[in-house]
């Protein structure tokens, strides 16, 4: 069986460009990859990207989305462990995610994407684990900047603070509706701090 280890960059190369069909006679293309990291699920990886993507068919057809695309790893110890194939089922991680994003969508949240659609599948040949699982969760993409570190130096002190205090908001409202997060990975947490 053809297997790979993680490596920054590797889900571009696998996603890039392509085409994805879902259940409900839509086609879509990967464009952009924007983030992309390793994650553990009860102690097995998983790679988790997110990506811009285009619609392909019709009706809307040009329409801009995005993609969380979330694949199972080869896993490894004195020996490869994961020879016969891999686990199918979507992880916890995943679970909590598209549970998230179904509530929030038919709660009509207005701050977080919508969830049009979702594909579960096994890994092509060529993939980092055949067989192993491939999770697609197709989100509308919302208006605003990403506030990673190169667009977040370009503001000034009001507007960081008030960033800021947008953010502690919604982990204030999170936290008072019970909704955690489970993915603790660097990209996915919210750091408040005090200012001033």
């Amino acid at each position: 069986m053809h297997t790979v280890n993680y490596r920054v960059g590797i889900l571009k190369e696998y996603l890039t460009n392509l085409v994805i069909d879902f259940d409900d006679s839509s086609t879509w293309r990967v464009d952009e990859i924007f983030t992309e990291h390793e994650v553990k699920s009860y102690g097995l990886p998983e790679a988790s990207a997110v990506a811009s993507c285009t619609k392909l068919s019709s009706p809307n057809e040009g329409m801009q989305a995005i993609l969380k695309t979330r694949l199972r790893l080869p896993w490894f110890g004195k020996k490869l462990e994961c020879e016969t194939g891999a686990p199918e089922e979507i992880n916890y991680l995943g679970l909590n995610e598209y549970a998230a994003l179904t509530y929030l969508t038919r709660a009509g949240c207005s701050s977080t994407p919508k969830l049009y659609n979702t594909l579960h599948a096994s890994q092509p040949e060529g993939f980092p684990l055949p067989g192993g699982s491939l999770l697609f969760l197709l989100m509308e993409e919302l208006p605003g900047v990403c506030l990673n570190d190169v667009f977040w130096i370009k503001y000034d002190l009001e507007q960081r603070n008030r960033a800021r205090e947008g953010f502690k908001k919604a982990f204030m409202y999170s936290a008072f509706h019970m909704i955690f997060l489970y993915n603790m990975h660097d990209a996915n947490e919210c750091r408040i701090r005090q200012v001033g």
